[in-house]
């Protein structure tokens, strides 16, 4: 499911190029209609984009809070992460070599951004590994756990906890009652840190893919398409100004307009009926499995795994407008899977597939929301029980109706 721009939400600004713009080659969704080819003019946070659609003269600003994506087209695939991989408490991810420690910043030396200033307390998480490889059970039960001191994992399974005081190119420090104690990076698995509180957001952000993998969550961000400033995108990180190379932006994804992923939602109800004793969680942007969402040969980042039978209930409050979704079984189930779906608005039954079996990706579906208080997604046994029933809702998405101000209460 991809989604794109309607004139309704719109305004012609001009029939004519600018002579010294330098217009890039993009795929847009916007909260509306199906994706978009076209090309950006110019972008910033606080007013939106300049787009051309493919074919089209005229250049037309959509807002920002009507943006889902902007993904830039043609560009190489992601590189190798190298050093240590940082994951910040925000959702942001960026991986390169410690080079210093100074006012209680990790300067990193990164292969998309050159060296940048990460605040010791954003950070959430580091690794000395890839991130698409899965983590030591371990590291991840840590991960999970209520805690109050940061926790090292070291190579050899050993732990240490404290308070990590720096992170530079020597080791990390460890604050412990009986002293400091240095341990070395090359020793280090997993380091696990209780960050800073953030404050909530307000306004849309822009949340940058680069090229290597690197994610960036900017609080501005601006890229004006003119000849002498069109090799970089200027952004708002972390309290400070960073040139980032236009080259290397994958994707820009806005968070905080009109559109929520329902993955970010907490649901107001779950529940599985096993048919024999197995219960399956749900999962956000991820299958069933825990593994990546998969359908019909594609992969995707957003969406929800559930196994047959279960309902995922979503309070509304009358907020939004419609709701937009994809489906179909994970490539992950087997021959014999079969689901019966139905989507309920306020208890009555908006759409019904039955006897969806393995292969293809069903939708997008729009189903209109105006004024409901609830959304049911119902995935039940097919024609053979719940047997290899690992089911996918694809890029599921809330679009907020224009004058609501309520904020989602994210996961």
């Amino acid at each position: 499911m991809v989604l794109a721009v309607t004139p309704a939400v719109c305004m012609a600004e001009t029939t004519t190029r600018a002579a010294d713009a330098q217009p890039v080659r993009v795929t847009l969704q916007t909260v509306t209609e199906d994706s978009q080819d076209g090309e950006i003019v110019a972008f910033s946070l606080d007013r939106g984009v300049r787009f051309r659609p493919t074919g089209g003269a005229e250049i037309r600003l959509i807002p920002s809070q009507d943006i889902i994506q902007i993904t830039i087209a043609e560009l190489p695939a992601p590189l190798a992460e190298q050093g240590l991989v940082f994951e910040l408490a925000n959702g942001d991810r960026l991986s390169g070599q410690v080079l210093a420690f100074k006012n209680d910043r990790v300067q990193v030396e990164t292969s998309s951004l050159g060296p940048v200033q990460v605040p010791l307390g954003a950070v959430l998480r580091l690794s000395a590994r890839r991130s698409d490889e899965p983590a030591p059970g371990a590291a991840e039960s840590l991960s999970a756990a209520h805690r109050e001191d940061d926790i090292v994992l070291l190579n050899n399974g050993d732990t240490a906890a404290g308070l990590i005081a720096v992170i530079d190119a020597e080791g990390i420090v460890l604050e412990t009652p009986g002293g400091e104690n240095r341990i070395p990076l090359d020793r280090v698995a997993v380091a696990v840190l209780v960050p800073d509180p953030t404050p909530p957001g307000h306004g849309p952000v822009a949340l940058l893919t680069l090229r290597d993998g690197t994610r960036l969550t900017a609080g501005a961000a601006q890229w004006q398409g003119a000849s002498d400033t069109r090799g970089t995108l200027d952004v708002s990180l972390w309290d400070s100004r960073v040139a980032v190379p236009f080259d290397e932006v994958r994707q820009i994804e806005i968070r905080g307009g009109r559109w929520t992923w329902l993955s970010q939602l907490v649901p107001s109800d779950y529940v599985h009926t096993p048919m024999l004793s197995l219960a399956w969680p749900w999962r956000a942007d991820r299958n069933v499995l825990g593994k990546p969402l998969r359908v019909a040969g594609r992969t995707f980042e957003h969406g929800l795994g559930v196994h047959s039978e279960c309902t995922l209930q979503y309070a509304l409050d009358g907020e939004y407008e419609s709701f937009v979704t994809c489906f179909g079984l994970d490539d992950d189930s087997g021959p014999y899977a079969a689901v019966d779906v139905e989507i309920r608005v306020d208890g009555r039954t908006r759409l019904e597939r039955k006897g969806i079996g393995p292969g293809p990706l069903h939708g997008p579906t729009r189903i209109d929301l105006k004024g409901a208080q609830a959304l049911e997604l119902f995935v039940g046994f097919g024609a053979n029980g719940a047997i290899q029933d690992r089911f996918d809702w694809i890029k599921s998405g809330l679009v907020r109706t224009p004058d609501s101000s309520a904020n989602p209460t994210p996961r």
